[in-house]
Formats: structure tokens, C-alpha cells, sequence
């Protein structure tokens, strides 16, 4: 990620993403500035594998609620995959008429795991 980026991602954690999952997956990459949502106008997503080849090429994302979105439908993720914690997600985002890239990591699991605990358990 740029350090001359004009906002911040909001999460704090790599995306995990499920081998052979049972249905299709969404990534998103939240971004903002002073606390406000930082909303791109369009933008492309790129995933690389541990292996350095692409798994998708400059697929157009969505913009839900201000978040930029990508889902991964279940077929592109098979069970022949190998397991990784080298993954990138490449996001040009468009904002405010500027394109802007954004690596973010990513990792090929075997299941994600489901937290039991909300936010009211922890305050």
C-alpha cells in the first residue's frame, strides 16, 4: 500500500479466502478519511496467487454503500489450489478522479473460521 494515499483502508486484517468454498465469496476494501467513508466512483480488482500468477485479472468491482466489492463465485477457487498465506489483492480504485492501487494481503485457507463472540460480548 502507498504511503501517499490521501485516506486509509478500515480493516485491519489480511482477507482470507476458502478453497473449494460451498458458495461464492465477497472481498471488499473499505476506505476513509477522519473517520467519514471515502467512496470510489468504479475501479478493477487483480488477485495474485502465492505463485505470483493470477488467479483474476482486472475485474471490475462494485461500489456497495460506499465500499468497493468483488465477489468470487465458488468455481474459481478449486480444491486442486495449493494452500498459501502469499496472496495479494490488487484494487485500482478510482477517487475524486484519481486512480489509486492498493495491495492488500490475502491468504488461501482451508476454512475460515466463524468468531462466536460480537461486539456487545466485548464491552
Amino acid at each position: 500500500m502507498s504511503a501517499s494515499l490521501p485516506f486509509s483502508v478500515s480493516k485491519r486484517l489480511a482477507d482470507l479466502l476458502e478453497r473449494d468454498p460451498p458458495g461464492a465469496q465477497t472481498l471488499t476494501l473499505p476506505l476513509e478519511t477522519s473517520g467519514a467513508t471515502v467512496e470510489p466512483t468504479s475501479g478493477t480488482l487483480t488477485i495474485r496467487k502465492g505463485d505470483g500468477s493470477d488467479l483474476i485479472t482486472d475485474q471490475a468491482v462494485t461500489v456497495t454503500d460506499g465500499i468497493a466489492t468483488y465477489s468470487i463465485s465458488a468455481g474459481i477457487l478449486p480444491a486442486t489450489l495449493s494452500y498459501s498465506r502469499d496472496w495479494i489483492a490488487e484494487w485500482s480504485l478510482v477517487v475524486d478522479s484519481v486512480t489509486y492501487r492498493i495491495e492488500w494481503p490475502m491468504a488461501l485457507v482451508r476454512r475460515i473460521a466463524v468468531l462466536s463472540a460480537g461486539v456487545s460480548d466485548l464491552t
